[in-house]
């Protein structure tokens, strides 16, 4: 068996921001399934024609869940980029462990995307979103035509073969908040995708293409 050599501190560090996550996220599709139930979204109005509070809903209830999955979601990326760097400082200490090849590596962090300090990344993406409609789940979370994927999920270009796995995800996260990563003008940016159904087809109303590496 191989003798890893992993700063104790700094995995028990990651394992504690990994709960964080975990429990953050755990918030979030809690307060998500409140929206759901109300048959609303991060946005939309919460008064009627007349300008009175709709009598359809759950008006504070919707207003106390928007306020906290805003929140939560900031705490989420900064939890997230903590996450990165330790997870970094941890992959130098893999790499420095004898007898470890790359497949060892990328097993014991479980897939996450990390790159050696000297190494050249110019383009982590691996699909594109061509097209978001209006008034979808994933225009809700802020997603935008010509967003390039980043991370999808537990889908990065390392571990990517076709869309197909995209959509497996979804299907499994009916209702659900799925981290999304995206690149959009050299800007790398996090949202929270639920995929639930809405006014057309599909759960997401967007449509991601495998970039054309050619």
């Amino acid at each position: 068996m191989v003798n890893y050599k992993i700063d104790p501190a700094t995995r028990e560090f990651v394992m504690k921001l990994m709960e964080e996550k975990d429990r953050i996220e755990h918030l979030i599709r809690g307060h998500y399934a409140v929206l759901a139930s109300n048959n609303v979204g991060l946005k939309g109005s919460l008064v009627d024609e007349l300008g009175y509070p709709r009598d359809d809903i759950d008006v504070y209830e919707v207003r106390h869940a928007r306020h906290k999955i805003i929140c939560l979601q900031n705490d989420h990326k900064k939890v997230m980029q903590l996450i990165e760097r330790g997870i970094a400082k941890v992959y130098e200490d893999l790499i420095d462990s004898p007898g470890i090849d790359s497949e060892e590596i990328n097993s014991c962090l479980n897939g996450y995307p990390v790159f050696k300090k000297d190494e050249t990344v110019n383009d982590p993406t691996f699909a594109t979103i061509s097209f978001v409609d209006k008034g979808s789940p994933a225009e809700e979370a802020g997603l935008r035509a010509h967003d390039e994927l980043v991370q999808f999920g537990s889908v990065n270009y390392k571990n990517f073969k076709d869309v197909s796995q995209i959509m497996r995800i979804v299907s499994h996260s009916i209702n659900y908040g799925i981290t999304v990563i995206v690149r959009r003008e050299n800007a790398d940016l996090t949202f929270e995708l639920v995929p639930k159904p809405w006014a057309k087809p599909g759960l997401l109303g967007c449509q991601i293409q495998t970039k054309n590496t050619s």
